[in-house]
């Protein structure tokens, strides 16, 4: 039985990445690449995150919509923000292990990386909220340091109902722009 699924997921990756580049063909954008994953509990609802120059795209698809007119989220990459942190093998790292699919926003203390991987933990409608996963980097005496930021997983069980209201489909779309840089 896992082998059925198995063979089934690989199959929708191929049909739903045809959408996504599709989607992304008719709305003219230009991209660097994209990856697609299935969402957590599911081959039913993917998402893909779409790297152009500068900024990201977000977006999900079930095979239960009613159209393929993707809703795109944009999160800018704010890549100048890391600069200051560049070289340093604990942000090599975490480069490596975003696989680049990172966003970065400027904080109290110095920056926030976000993995864009594992997508936000409640944005299936709106493309805003936090990320599953951020990383927090300062520098402190010339030290520096980067933790995971502590997720307080208030209000799942409202972004499970979410998830699985996205599973079942939508039927409408609308093109969000985020402006997460946090900048004047």
């Amino acid at each position: 039985m896992s082998s059925f699924y198995l063979l089934i997921t690989v199959g929708l990756k191929f049909y739903v990445d045809q959408v996504f580049t599709e989607a992304l063909k008719n709305k003219n954008y230009n991209y660097d690449r994209f990856d697609s994953r299935p969402t957590p509990l599911n081959a039913v609802l993917w998402t893909s995150n779409i790297e152009l120059e500068n900024h990201f795209l977000i977006t999900y698809y079930s095979i239960f919509d009613t159209h393929q007119d993707l809703t795109f989220f944009e999160f800018p990459k704010n890549e100048f923000l890391l600069n200051p942190y560049r070289n340093d093998p604990e942000i090599e790292k975490l480069i490596q292990l975003t696989k680049g699919f990172y966003t970065i926003e400027k904080t109290e203390d110095g920056i926030a990386m976000n993995d864009l991987r594992f997508g936000l933990s409640e944005g299936f409608d709106h493309g805003s909220g936090d990320f599953v996963f951020t990383y927090l980097i300062s520098k402190l005496n010339g030290e520096l340091t980067v933790e995971q930021k502590k997720q307080s997983f208030k209000g799942m069980d409202s972004a499970l109902e979410k998830l699985w209201n996205r599973i079942k489909g939508v039927s409408k779309t609308t093109v969000h722009h985020n402006d997460m840089s946090l900048l004047d």
